[in-house]
């Protein structure tokens, strides 16, 4: 299925791909997808620098807004913070290993998002906006076997629909699994009910498209409002208070502390290196 079986995969890019979560780009596997939620799609543009330059500036922002969550700041602010931090950290980070594999592997990997904030339904934002990789590898490893698998019980056209359910379920549990490695807290479940929730409401959504949408549709200035308005909703009442439980923040800068000294020292090595050689 892909894409390690590719004979044309050189052994070095065998075993990045194989180890990491990214994918090069003409390894991925086209789908149709109309009705799969997890289905990485790439929309064949490079993103510009000005982009990255803008969410960059964005970042600093944000943590420079935290020196200011001891002034009484609202709950509904903060979690907005924590939204755009994991947002923002992750499109930075994966933008930075984009251009160290571009360098040292000779590849174009594919993106990991896709402007998720432009999403214009729940299905739009989980298949082809959010975090597309690891999409695209629940897509492989749940959605198409367990879609396979009720084609014959009860049809093509409702067999992504427990597919879509059971896959939002399995990645509810392996966010628990991340939540309880970050904070070494017992879980409280919230993390899966909001995987659950979208797990049930995104398959509601195929199916009223499904049922309506030839009569009935919303234009796109609607719908991506009450999209990215349900997603930051169920998130602030269900993801993010989890992730202050586990101290997810505290974690998150002793890591960007832990990182700038071995980039330091990295950095010190080299330079030690190049001075002993040409001394030597």
């Amino acid at each position: 299925m892909g894409p390690l079986s590719d004979p044309s995969l050189s052994l070095k890019n065998f075993v990045v791909v194989a180890s990491f979560p990214m994918k090069i780009n003409n390894q991925m596997v086209p789908t149709d997808s109309e009705n799969s939620p997890p289905n990485a799609m790439n929309n064949g543009h490079n993103k510009s620098l000005l982009n990255y330059t803008i969410k960059v500036v964005a970042f600093i922002g944000v943590i420079k807004a935290y020196d200011y969550k001891d002034y009484n700041m609202h709950s509904m602010v903060l979690y907005t913070l924590y939204s755009l931090h994991l947002y923002l950290i992750l499109e930075i980070i994966l933008a930075m290993v984009k251009v160290l594999a571009r360098i040292l592997l000779g590849v174009e990997l594919e993106p990991h998002f896709d402007e998720p904030y432009l999403a214009s339904s729940l299905q739009d934002f989980w298949s082809r906006r959010w975090n597309l990789v690891v999409v695209n590898t629940l897509r492989l490893s749940i959605y198409e076997p367990t879609k396979k698998f009720a084609l014959p019980i009860i049809g093509r056209q409702w067999a992504s629909l427990p597919a879509i359910f059971l896959t939002f379920l399995v990645s509810g549990l392996i966010h628990e699994l991340l939540f309880y490695y970050l904070g070494r807290v017992s879980p409280t479940w919230e993390i899966t009910w909001f995987f659950l929730l979208h797990g049930f409401c995104l398959p509601l959504e195929v199916f009223l498209k499904k049922k309506l949408a030839v009569k009935f549709q919303l234009p796109r200035v609607v719908s991506g409002p009450l999209t990215l308005g349900f997603i930051m909703a169920t998130a602030l009442w269900l993801f993010f208070p989890q992730l202050l439980r586990c101290n997810g923040e505290e974690r998150a800068f002793e890591e960007y502390a832990e990182v700038g000294m071995f980039l330091k020292n990295a950095t010190r090595a080299v330079m030690l290196w190049f001075n002993a050689k040409k001394f030597y």
